[in-house]
């Protein structure tokens, strides 16, 4: 799964490209945050969980730790970073790709085209699908 992290002012800062194994860093641009980032996980991160208790029938929200070899462990560190107040964006490159050759075919003029590629890297992956379907049936 490749992440791309940026603050909340739209600055990206680190992409990330996170197997439950292995956490690389790419395309650096802000190397305090890397620093930070890597001391979070090193630490352990932690994940909320909804707990039901039978004898009150009620529902609780708990926070623990997450084991680094755990198949869930790139989403949980997604909403980790989303929790800490960050804007987390899940990159899809084969579909930005696919995208773009289906719009090589179309004229530079057109401002559909101009919008798209100039918003492509930061649409979530049901906003690329979606685009992709859509040049896909003209």
């Amino acid at each position: 799964m490749l992440i791309q992290i940026k603050n909340i002012k739209g600055d990206s800062l680190i992409t990330i490209k996170c197997n439950p194994d292995n956490i690389e860093f790419e395309d650096i641009q802000d190397e305090k945050f890397r620093s930070w980032l890597k001391e979070q996980i090193s630490g352990g991160i932690t994940q909320t969980k909804e707990v039901y208790n039978p004898d009150s029938k009620t529902y609780s929200i708990i926070e623990g730790p997450i084991e680094k070899n755990d198949a869930n462990y790139c989403l949980v560190l997604k909403d980790f970073l989303k929790r800490s107040g960050y804007v987390v964006i899940e990159k899809h490159p084969e579909i930005e790709e696919e995208i773009k050759e289906i719009l090589k075919k179309i004229p530079d003029d057109n401002e559909d085209k101009k919008i798209i590629l100039e918003k492509l890297h930061n649409l979530s992956y049901l906003e690329q699908t979606t685009i992709l379907e859509e040049l896909k049936s003209k």
